[in-house]
């Protein structure tokens, strides 16, 4: 759907309410916020303030979720992948990631019922790569762990692209695969020997722990009491060499610190933090506008005056990871 300048219309991650100011490519809206902030942002994750009814796919069921994470491109970044189990019962699961044809990343965890698990990255470029996934499902029955059959599924960037709507269980807007697991004639077997059988080699094991460190690490205490819930991103604070710097490179260096400091807030379990960047011409604020209004771990934020900053910060409030 296409909004025409002047529309009326809302985030559908947020609920945040503003106005088209017009289009930077097809189907990249430029939106100012009611707070008064100015973002960029995909037509697809908008919808009419007066009309805010949303569908999503009919039925219930496991899903992979791809929910696109923009930065100053009209393309995404990356997409976050979700499994999502839309029924009624508890799964064990083994995903494993294929890029052109090699084994990239491996995820094996639970996953409750009606619940969803955020598994990692895909990037925009990989798409090009022929990336695939090989499932596995364990459900808990009287006689012990029931398998279900191996399940192989290729992403094609022609389907991928078609596959778009209001993801179950999230209610994000994103691209879904649908995963037809077949519990039917599936030989019950231990999931201790499975996974003894298929461990991860060395290199293997550092990428996933990588990936999960982030998530999984339970915090040091020392962190958490030395975290200032507050950065400066003024450039002059991040660098001394901002004098030989383009204004694109400053901007780059400024989202940078602010993304390393929300990721470093969110593992702490911190729930309300400020990012300072001035007033000026408003450019750094509307770019971080633009990326937390998308972020899975951004409740809210604005833009208001505060008697400690005036309005030269914006205010974060962070999801807890347990919420």
């Amino acid at each position: 759907m296409t909004f025409p300048e002047g529309s009326r219309v809302l985030v559908r991650a947020t609920g945040a309410r503003g106005t088209v100011t017009g289009h930077v490519a097809p189907g990249i809206a430029r939106v100012r916020l009611d707070q008064g902030m100015e973002i960029r942002i995909q037509e697809s994750q908008l919808e009419s303030a007066e009309a805010t009814s949303v569908s999503q796919p009919k039925g219930t069921g496991l899903w992979l979720g791809f929910v696109p994470e923009f930065g100053t491109q009209a393309w995404p970044d990356y997409y976050v992948m979700h499994l999502i189990n839309d029924t009624g019962q508890a799964l064990d699961f083994r995903i494993v990631l294929l890029i052109a044809g090699e084994e990239d990343t491996v995820w094996e965890d639970r996953v409750d019922a009606f619940r969803t698990h955020r598994l990692g990255k895909l990037y925009y470029d990989e798409l090009n790569e022929g990336p695939a996934f090989s499932c596995r499902f364990w459900r808990s029955t009287t006689a012990g762990p029931e398998a279900s059959r191996p399940l192989q599924m290729k992403l094609r960037p022609s389907t991928f692209f078609k596959k778009t709507g209001t993801l179950p269980l999230l209610q994000r807007e994103g691209h879904v695969l649908e995963l037809r697991v077949d519990f039917g004639e599936s030989r019950k077997e231990d999931l201790r020997q499975y996974t003894r059988q298929h461990a991860l080699s060395p290199r293997q094991r550092r990428i996933a722990e990588e990936l999960y460190s982030d998530f999984e690490t339970v915090p040091d205490p020392r962190d958490l009491a030395f975290f200032e819930p507050e950065i400066d991103l003024h450039i002059e604070k991040l660098t001394p060499d901002y004098k030989k710097m383009s204004n694109a490179e400053i901007l780059r260096l400024q989202l940078s610190h602010m993304e390393a400091f929300l990721e470093k807030a969110i593992r702490l379990g911190i729930e309300r933090v400020f990012l300072i960047h001035g007033v000026g011409k408003g450019r750094l604020r509307d770019e971080i506008a633009t990326r937390l209004i998308q972020h899975p771990h951004v409740v809210t934020f604005r833009n208001e005056y505060h008697p400690r900053y005036g309005m030269g910060a914006t205010e974060v409030i962070l999801k807890k990871e347990d919420a």
